[in-house]
């Protein structure tokens, strides 16, 4: 799944690194933990911790852990659809405001 996970991913790191894209962020701690430390730790939690934890419970098997763990990741970040839709609210009342008709 990681092997699979990390081919997904291959083609903009070959954008990077040939530079037809360049990376709209500074190379600093923070972008480093987002881009590289958050997504490893997301994978080893959901992929590895919880597919174990269910498979040696017995609470599911096999097949049902590989087909609804990548449910309750997606479940997980169903937050931030909810926090961009209010940033850009915000961001258009912002603009209506500054911008009178």
């Amino acid at each position: 799944m990681i092997l699979l996970n990390s081919l997904l991913f291959a083609g903009e790191i070959y954008q990077i690194a040939s530079g037809m894209v360049t990376i709209p962020h500074e190379l600093s701690f923070t972008t480093y933990k987002n881009l590289v430390i958050a997504p490893f730790f997301e994978e080893l939690i959901y992929r590895v911790c919880l597919f174990n934890l269910f498979l040696e419970s017995g609470a599911l098997s096999q097949r049902s852990c590989v087909l609804l763990l990548p449910l309750y990741f997606g479940i997980s970040h169903l937050h931030q659809i909810f926090h961009q839709q209010r940033s850009i609210k915000k961001r258009n009342e912002a603009r209506r405001r500054a911008n009178p008709p």
